[in-house]
C-alpha cells in the first residue's frame, strides 16, 4: 500500500515527517472500526505529500495502529487538518476505549 506522491522533486532542506497513531477499539465495535480504517487509510494514500500509510493490528495489545510517511511537516499538518476539519477523529472516538495516542517523528534515513 503505497501512496502516490507529489510530481515535484523534494527539496534536500525538507524533512520527511512519520506519525504513529496508536488506538485501542471498543472490543464490539472493533471490526466496525477496522473496516472504517481500512477506507480512511485508502484515502490517505491519494492525499498529497504521502508517501506510504499503513494500517496494523496486535490483538495480544488489543490495539490498531496507523503508520505513515509524509515528504514534510507541511504535508502531514495538510491532512491533519483536512481530517479534523472532516470530523474524522470525532467519529473515531465512537469506536474507541481510550484517546488516540499520535506521535510524530523526523525522518532520519
Amino acid at each position: 500500500m503505497w501512496c502516490k506522491t507529489n510530481s515535484e522533486p523534494q527539496r534536500e532542506s525538507t524533512v520527511q515527517e512519520a506519525i504513529i497513531v496508536t488506538i485501542k477499539p471498543i472490543r464490539e465495535t472493533r471490526e466496525a472500526l477496522i473496516s472504517m480504517l481500512k477506507g480512511m487509510i485508502r484515502k490517505t494514500q491519494d492525499f498529497p505529500g504521502c508517501l506510504t500509510a499503513r494500517f496494523l493490528d496486535s490483538q495480544d495489545r488489543k490495539e490498531l495502529v496507523i503508520f505513515q510517511v509524509w515528504d514534510s511537516s507541511e504535508a502531514l499538518e495538510a491532512y491533519l487538518t483536512w481530517r479534523a476539519e472532516r470530523g474524522d477523529f470525532m467519529q473515531i472516538n465512537d469506536y474507541i476505549e481510550e484517546e488516540q495516542v499520535f506521535r510524530t517523528y523526523s525522518v532520519l534515513v
